[in-house]
């Protein structure tokens, strides 16, 4: 089935509207809370404080999301924390209004927002196939990524008008009703999944011991056999690589003289390459084996990342940025349609949970360590180096999908 044929998939084409009004309403919410609290704080370092308290539940409830995710039903789990996200969302107008909208409530909301995003995302990507057929997951996973990433570009723009505008109070109520659109879209959706039953005990002890139970049982699973395991550590470390790249970025528009409107660029040339690599993908699955694609495109971002590092005005960044983005599309996407297809319904969630998890905790790790190395060694070199790694890791997955490495099968019992 083409593309075409998938969105008259009524199930996947509700499924896939609920995940891009809620990226454009999420892309929305972004802009009207660093606004707000820059607003009220008058302080940089406090946009920064409400970021880290974000991110700190990813740490906290992803491996338990993870198992969650593969014992509940999917569906429910997807409306509720919707619905709950879009009370937090209406909050902030409320809490502005009376004049309490200081930076620990709004970190709170954070926290409070990205804690049910753990679970929403682990879940909207183990139910896709639960709505397509295994041969049309990649194609499903294009269209999902092109629909995040045109919300990546839109609503940030339209939030910064909408602020300009008619004040920050509107973004807030805006986002608050993406997500309620997305929950009654989820909601009209046939999702058809074997979980659904908790399992486990009736006390709190129990309840820990069953969960934590679940957690080791999906890291059995996922270092089960070489192949995952392999791939799973190849996947974190290449994320922890590039990880800092555009971070390093930001020095590098300050060199070419193109200021904010430079980073601005990079970033949707970032997107336009992410939606470029989305387009092709089903195109070059149907004519390239992914154990060649997928080391290929990966060492393609490498030598895109090689021309950033080499890059001596916006024009040339603006290129290579657009290539990493295509690549990282064509790497990205076929993995993760291999992924669903292949990981049984009850696993699928900690699979997922796990590898996010992985890269939320390494990411400012290595941000953090590159940010001191390039004071040392410079942006450039440090640059060239992570391409080299890349190209490196192309190389490791090339002979991770090529060898004769079997799959790890599900643990028997309550999952």
């Amino acid at each position: 089935m083409g593309v075409g044929g998938l969105l008259g998939n009524r199930h996947f084409a509700l499924l896939l509207s609920g995940r891009l009004i809620s990226s454009f309403g999420d892309s929305l919410r972004y802009i009207g809370l660093l606004w707000l609290v820059k607003s009220v704080t008058g302080s940089t370092a406090a946009m920064g404080i409400v970021f880290i308290w974000g991110l700190v539940p990813y740490l906290l409830f992803g491996l338990m999301a993870g198992v969650l995710v593969d014992r509940f039903n999917r569906k429910r789990i997807m409306i509720w924390t919707d619905i709950l996200r879009a009370l937090l969302s209406f909050s902030i107008p409320v809490l502005f209004r009376a004049g309490h909208a200081h930076l620990w409530p709004l970190c709170a909301i954070s926290f409070a927002m990205s804690g049910l995003s753990t679970f929403f995302g682990p879940t909207m990507s183990a139910s896709v196939p639960n709505v397509v057929a295994p041969e049309d997951l990649v194609s499903a996973n294009s269209l999902t990524t092109i629909a995040t990433q045109l919300s990546n570009v839109l609503g940030p723009a339209i939030g910064g008008l909408l602020v300009a505008a008619v004040g920050v109070v509107p973004v807030f109520i805006i986002d608050g009703l993406s997500f309620l659109v997305s929950a009654a879209s989820i909601y009209a959706a046939r999702i058809v999944s074997t979980v659904g039953s908790p399992g486990g005990g009736s006390t709190i002890r129990e309840t820990l011991r069953s969960l934590a139970t679940g957690i080791r049982e999906g890291f059995a699973y996922i270092f089960g056999s070489a192949l995952f395991a392999s791939l799973f550590v190849l996947i974190l470390l290449t994320n922890f690589v590039n990880a800092p790249v555009m971070v390093l970025i930001a020095t590098l528009v300050d060199r070419w003289g193109s200021g904010a409107q430079g980073l601005g660029l990079i970033g949707s040339s970032v997107s336009l390459g992410t939606v470029l690599g989305a387009v092709a993908v089903p195109l070059l699955a149907a004519r390239v084996r992914r154990e060649a694609l997928v080391p290929l495109a990966l060492a393609l971002q490498g030598l895109g990342c090689l021309g950033l590092a080499l890059s001596r005005s916006l024009g040339s960044g603006l290129a290579a940025v657009c290539i990493m983005g295509v690549a990282g599309s064509i790497v990205n996407i076929p993995l993760v349609a291999w992924v669903q297809r292949i990981v049984p319904d009850e696993m699928r969630g900690r699979v997922f949970a796990a590898a996010e998890v992985g890269v939320t905790a390494a990411a400012p790790i290595s941000m953090a360590t590159a940010t001191q190395l390039a004071d040392s060694v410079g942006v450039g070199l440090l640059l060239g180096a992570i391409s080299g790694l890349t190209m490196l890791s192309a190389l490791a997955l090339y002979r991770v999908l090529t060898g004769q490495l079997q799959l790890p099968a599900a643990p028997s019992g309550n999952a």
